[in-house]
């Protein structure tokens, strides 16, 4: 006796496949949507706990109800991806800065825009951006430039990256801060900064048309 039976299962799948065999599966899978057709005496299953023992309509149906438990735990992973994979995302937010001819620009993570000119500065000197976003503090006998940013970021994990910076400088390091001991620098506290220095550099840190980006998580 000659058998089929049709199962409909609904299942996320990359792309078609098409896979048939004379007397064994017949197997059509569409994106979100797989038709299961099993026809004749015999079917394969790895791993499968079905058994052959005579009775070829007993068989198929037990290989269909496999194959649609197969697809319901697939499903089911695909949930649980898509739920875990929400759960591990990240909010960036970004600022950058650059240097060219004596001015140094600056746009913080929440748009706000700032320059601030530090080709006339002088050893030991402070100097406060226009727009309260940049302080630089000038180097002398032996400590170095230390340039300030307020982010405009939610957070203070923050690291440097490079944008367009020319070419190879070595000696930069910085450090991140809720600025709850620099009201001398902003008149303020908890104000969210990055701070930038040059190892050795008294003077100006940077060369020219050098620019970075500040990411914070």
């Amino acid at each position: 006796m000659f058998i089929c039976r049709f199962g409909l299962y609904w299942v996320d799948m990359p792309k078609p496949m098409l896979s048939t065999h004379s007397n064994e599966d017949f197997t059509m899978i569409k994106r979100t949507t797989v038709l299961v057709m099993l026809c004749g005496f015999s079917a394969t299953a790895a791993a499968s706990e079905c058994t052959f023992a005579g009775s070829a309509p007993d068989y198929v149906f037990c290989i269909a109800d496999e194959i649609g438990d197969l697809l319901s735990r697939v499903g089911t992973l695909e949930d649980e991806s898509t739920r875990n994979s929400g759960a591990l995302s990240v909010t960036f937010s970004r600022a950058d800065f650059s240097y060219e001819n004596g001015t140094l620009s600056f746009t913080g993570a929440d748009g706000v825009g700032d320059t601030i000119d530090i080709s006339s500065m002088s050893p030991g000197q402070f100097r406060l951006s226009p727009g309260g976003r940049i302080a630089v503090e000038w180097g002398d006998s032996g400590v170095d430039t230390l340039v300030h940013f307020a982010t405009g970021s939610e957070t203070v994990a923050c690291t440097l990256f490079h944008n367009d910076d020319e070419l190879p400088n070595p000696g930069f390091y910085f450090s991140s801060d809720t600025g709850n001991s620099f009201d001398y620098i902003w008149g303020e506290d908890d104000v969210n900064m990055f701070t930038i220095a040059r190892e050795g550099s008294t003077a100006n840190p940077f060369t020219n048309y050098e620019g970075f980006s500040i990411l914070c998580i």
